[in-house]
């Protein structure tokens, strides 16, 4: 399996933070993990002011899984839109990456899978 990372880093304006970081951001997060989203893992986190910077780092089995989920799922695909449309982001980055090694555990397991 060919395990793709994509990094993604956002600054909310502030006029937009309620919107974005409670009401859009929690219900994407919530469906992010389920089994047929495609993710593998992820993790959600901020920068020194949590609801200003929003930034996530996710794995997922191809870049293909990634472009479906950020376009195709339906709440990810409300967030994103209205993102672009309202403006709520100053500045962002979003990155895809190959994983070619990994080590450690999260919960006591692999979450990309290793084998040996």
């Amino acid at each position: 399996m060919h395990v793709v990372a994509s990094l993604t880093c956002a600054r909310v304006r502030p006029r937009a933070m309620v919107a974005f970081s409670l009401r859009s951001f929690p219900r994407t997060a919530r469906r992010a993990p389920h089994p047929d989203s495609g993710m593998v893992a992820g993790l959600g986190f901020g920068g020194a002011v949590p609801l200003r910077d929003a930034c996530t780092v996710s794995f997922w089995p191809s870049s293909s899984s990634v472009s479906a989920f950020a376009h195709r799922d339906a709440p990810h695909d409300e967030v994103r839109r209205a993102s672009v449309d309202e403006g709520w982001l100053r500045q962002s980055l979003f990155a895809r990456f190959v994983v070619v090694d990994h080590g450690g555990t999260s919960a006591g397991t692999d979450p990309l899978g290793r084998t040996n």
